[in-house]
This record gives structure tokens, C-alpha cells and sequence, in this order.
């Protein structure tokens, strides 16, 4: 029995960009790399630091770390 190597199956070895993924993405048949959260948000003018340095002056690390704590238990009993 033959085992398919990683490049057989279409993958690249690390590090080298595969032409046939590209190619993939180009046609929009698999997604491409996508935004983070704070790229999104500067397309609208939001700066995620800069709302993040202030919420934490304003309300202390503690109690932002507990809002995002709450947040992050919220979604992962989503939905109710």
C-alpha cells in the first residue's frame, strides 16, 4: 500500500506558499486569510487599542478582565 505524501496531496512543506492554493483562493473557492477583530474595526475608523487602554483606565484591568470573562462564558453557551 502506497502512502501519499504531504506534497502529493497538494500541501506545501512550511514555510513555501503553494501556487495551487493561491490559485484556490483566487477563484474563491477556499477563503483566504481573513482580518482580525482590530483591522476590521480601523476600516471604521475604531482604533481596538486605543478603546481597549481606555476602557482599562477608566474601569481597571480587574474589572475588564471580568466583562471579558462573562463575554467569552456567554458565547460559548450560544445560543441559550
Amino acid at each position: 500500500m502506497a502512502v501519499a505524501s504531504s506534497t502529493s496531496l497538494g500541501r506545501s512543506s512550511p514555510g513555501k506558499p503553494s501556487a495551487r492554493r493561491d490559485r484556490l483562493i483566487a477563484q474563491g473557492v477556499l477563503a483566504g486569510p481573513q482580518p482580525s477583530d482590530s483591522e476590521l474595526l480601523a476600516t471604521l475608523g475604531i482604533d481596538l487599542d486605543a478603546v481597549s487602554s481606555r476602557v482599562n483606565e477608566t474601569f481597571s484591568d480587574d474589572a475588564y478582565w471580568r466583562v471579558a470573562q462573562r463575554v467569552a462564558a456567554t458565547m460559548r453557551r450560544w445560543p441559550p
